[in-house]
C-alpha cells in the first residue's frame, strides 16, 4: 500500500503578535457595538402624535369606567380604568395581570407605529386586524397608530375578554370603541364581531355574557359573526377581510389578544412568535388559523403576544406604577453605527496584519540564510 507524505511548516508569525491582533480586533468590535449613535426615529412625529391620541383616549375611557364601577388601585396602580376585574359574565379565560398592567402606557402607540413600518405598511395600505377585549389599552394604541399613519384597517372583534381586560359589563371593548368614536377620539370602525372565547363561539362565557356581548354588537351596528365550528369561523373571517379589501392587497395582519380563530387553539398559538413575523414553525400550521393563512400568503404579521418580551425589546417599562410621559422609552430612538469608527478599526487592523506579515517575511529570510538553523519538517 502506498502512502502520501504531507508536509507543513510552522507559522513564521510571532505567537504574541497574533494574540495581540486578536485582542485588538475583539476590542474594536466591542467599541463599535457599544458606541452606536442613538438618533430620533424618522417617524418620531407620528409616534408622538399616536401616543398623544392614545393618552387622550385612555383618559376618556377612565372617566367612563369610574362612572360604572370603582377602580381598584391595588390592581390598577395608575387608576387608568383600563384594567378590568377578576371575573364577570363576559370573562372568557384567565389572564396575566402583570401583562395587562404593562400595557397601561401611551407609548405603546409608538411601538405600534414602529411595528407597522417594519411590516412595510404605508399610508393608504389596507391591513387586516383582529382584536379582543383582553388588552383594551393595546387596542387604543393600535387604532391611534393606524390612524396617524393613514392606514385602512379592517377590524374584527372578539367581544369577550380574559381576566383583567375589558370585562366590566357595560364597558366592554365594543362599548369603549363606540363611545370613543362618538367623542371624536378615534375614527376606526370595526366591520364585524364575534362572541370570542374558546373556538370563537363563546365557549367558557356564561349565557348572560352571550346576551351582553350580542347587545353590544347590536348597539355598535356591526355584523354578528357566528359559526358552528372553529374552522368555519376562520373561513368566515378570511372571507370578510377579502370582501372588505375591495380587491386591494392586504399589506399586514395584526393580532391582539390571541383569539382562537386568529391564532388557533392553545396547543397551536404558542408556535407563533411575538412581534413582526413573516414565518412560523411547521407545527403552527397544524390547525387552520387566520394568522397561519396570512403567513402562508406571504403577508407580514404583527402578533402582540408575549407582552413583557416586546416591552423590553422596545425599551418600555414593565408594570409601570405611575403615568408615563409621552416620548419616553427606547422605541423613539434608532441605533446606527458610527461608520468612521468602524472604518478606522478596519484600516488599523489591516495595517497591523500587513506589518505582522512583513515582519514574518523578514524573519523567514534570516532563517533561510542561517545554515546552522534547524528546521523541523514533521511528516503526517
Amino acid at each position: 500500500m502506498a502512502y502520501t507524505r504531507v508536509y507543513w511548516r510552522p507559522s513564521q508569525a510571532p505567537t504574541g503578535a497574533i494574540v495581540v491582533l486578536a485582542l485588538l480586533s475583539l476590542g474594536g468590535l466591542l467599541m463599535v457595538e457599544t458606541m452606536r449613535r442613538q438618533d430620533s426615529s424618522a417617524d418620531f412625529g407620528k409616534m408622538a402624535a399616536a401616543a398623544e391620541q392614545t393618552q387622550q383616549a385612555m383618559e376618556y375611557v377612565g372617566s367612563l369606567r369610574k362612572q360604572i364601577r370603582r377602580v381598584d388601585a391595588d390592581v390598577d396602580p395608575q387608576e387608568s380604568g383600563l384594567i378590568g376585574i377578576a371575573s364577570s359574565p363576559i370573562t372568557s379565560l384567565s389572564g396575566n395581570l402583570q401583562a395587562k398592567q404593562t400595557t397601561i402606557n401611551p407609548n405603546w402607540a409608538a411601538v405600534m407605529v414602529r411595528m407597522l413600518r417594519d411590516a412595510g405598511v404605508k399610508q393608504g395600505d389596507t391591513v387586516a386586524v383582529a382584536v379582543s377585549g383582553s388588552f383594551p389599552a393595546l387596542n387604543l394604541a393600535l387604532y391611534s397608530a393606524m390612524e396617524q399613519l393613514g392606514a385602512r384597517p379592517l377590524v374584527i372583534v372578539s367581544g369577550s375578554a380574559s381576566q383583567w381586560g375589558a370585562n366590566v359589563p357595560g364597558l366592554n371593548w365594543l362599548d369603549m370603541s363606540r363611545e370613543l368614536r362618538a367623542a371624536g377620539l378615534i375614527t376606526t370602525r370595526e366591520i364585524a364581531a364575534s362572541l370570542g372565547g374558546a373556538e370563537d363561539r363563546g365557549i367558557g362565557v356564561s349565557e348572560r355574557g352571550h346576551t351582553i356581548i350580542k347587545n353590544a354588537i347590536k348597539n355598535s351596528g356591526l355584523q354578528f359573526l357566528m359559526s358552528a365550528t372553529l374552522e368555519e369561523s376562520v373561513a368566515k373571517r378570511i372571507a370578510l377581510y377579502t370582501q372588505y379589501a375591495y380587491n386591494q392587497p392586504i399589506r399586514a395582519y395584526i393580532n391582539i389578544g390571541g383569539g382562537s380563530a386568529s391564532t388557533g387553539p392553545a396547543s397551536i398559538d404558542q408556535y407563533f412568535e411575538g412581534g413582526v413575523i413573516t414565518s412560523a414553525q411547521p407545527k403552527a400550521f397544524a390547525v387552520e388559523s387566520v394568522m397561519g393563512h396570512f403567513l402562508q400568503e406571504s403577508v407580514p404579521v404583527i402578533n402582540l403576544s408575549g407582552i413583557a418580551t416586546i416591552a423590553r425589546r422596545y425599551g418600555l417599562p414593565l408594570t409601570p406604577m405611575v403615568k408615563q410621559s409621552i416620548g419616553s422609552g427606547g422605541v423613539y430612538n434608532t441605533a446606527s453605527y458610527r461608520t468612521w469608527l468602524a472604518g478606522f478599526w478596519i484600516i488599523f487592523i489591516l495595517i497591523l496584519l500587513y506589518m505582522i506579515t512583513r515582519i514574518s517575511g523578514v524573519v523567514s529570510s534570516f532563517d533561510k540564510g542561517d545554515s546552522s538553523s534547524k528546521k523541523v519538517q514533521p511528516t503526517i
